[in-house]
């Protein structure tokens, strides 16, 4: 089930790393001097990370965010559908004859 994304969680950023940081997609929410900020990509992270402590920014803490056995089965069924085009997969998926 890999990582769907990884959520860092920095100290007082200043203004322009938070601007080089939208680039990498997912988003950043403020609370007091913290800023969490969601990295879509898993291979983006080492860059964003990169970026940070050159920045000379405290990283408060790393935490991949994984996908849930629902979210995973959910995207499985969502795959079979497109591939198979339609009610078809699902139905035989499901034990329906």
């Amino acid at each position: 089930m890999g990582v769907a994304s990884t959520e860092i969680v920095i100290e007082s950023p200043g203004q322009e790393l938070l601007n080089d940081l939208k680039s990498y997609g997912g988003y950043a929410v403020r609370t007091g001097d913290r800023v969490r900020v969601e990295i879509p990509k898993e291979s983006d992270v080492p860059a964003v990370l990169g970026k940070i402590l050159q920045a000379g920014t405290r990283i408060v803490s790393v935490n991949p965010i994984k996908m849930s056995l629902e979210d995973y089965f959910l995207a499985q069924v969502a795959k079979d559908t497109r591939e198979s085009g339609g009610k078809e997969r699902i139905a035989q998926s499901i034990g329906e004859r």
